[in-house]
């Protein structure tokens, strides 16, 4: 298994030393020990919570949803509100005469 170091990108979203995790039911329970997680907190809560903050730092839509896995659709109509775009045109032209 290779090795990553801090000027390597590690092209997987899951990932253990710097390799894809086949199966992420193992080291689950183990990982969430470790961080303090309590039994609530699940992968899907983990990928909304990401796809969140790439809305809220403007990344395009299209990325977030090609790097998460998930249709633009989904990601436009789940988390698009946090998009700092979202209905800035309708905004920008309140008050504006035509």
């Amino acid at each position: 298994m290779r090795q990553a170091n801090d000027h390597d990108p590690i092209p997987f979203v899951i990932h253990f030393r710097g390799g894809p995790v086949a199966s992420q039911h193992r080291s689950w329970a183990a990982t969430c020990k470790i961080a303090g997680l309590g039994k609530e907190v699940t992968p899907h809560i983990l990928k909304h919570t990401a796809i969140t903050w790439m809305m809220r730092s403007g990344i395009d839509p299209w990325d977030v949803s090609g790097y998460a896995g998930a249709s633009l659709k989904m990601i436009k109509e789940v988390c698009g509100h946090h998009h700092p775009e979202f209905q800035g045109d309708a905004a920008g032209r309140i008050g504006k005469r035509r």
